[in-house]
């Protein structure tokens, strides 16, 4: 476990877990937990982020091949950045914020928002 951060960066296939600290994380192909009251930004391809259902956890999502998991309750995935494609589980909010984005809801139940003009 570690603080708060500015940026961290994650070797492929590192497994990381995130307790109410915030930041960004730069990963390529890696899974990792943002456990209650985390918000993060995750850029990069092929991750997997798994939520701890309905703890406040806020996620921002940008980059290829992003899967979510755990999106229920009080946690919010927002889908960031231009051509951004994701995967999101577990029937919670989930927001488009950018163009040209490609969203699949694994699961039924969720709620998509648009921002304007997106």
């Amino acid at each position: 476990m570690i603080g708060d951060f500015d940026d961290v960066t994650v070797e492929k296939s590192s497994q990381l877990a995130f307790d109410g600290q915030s930041g960004t994380i730069n990963a390529q192909y890696a899974s990792f937990t943002l456990n209650s009251g985390s918000s993060a930004t995750v850029a990069g391809t092929g991750n997997t982020i798994d939520l701890t259902p309905n703890t406040g956890s806020k996620i921002g999502v940008a980059g290829q091949s992003e899967t979510v998991t755990g999106d229920s309750g009080s946690n919010n995935v927002n889908i960031q950045g231009d051509g951004t494609t994701a995967t999101v589980n577990g029937g919670g909010t989930v927001g488009l914020i950018n163009n040209q984005q490609t969203l699949t809801l694994g699961d039924s139940g969720s709620t998509v928002n648009t921002a304007p003009g997106a």
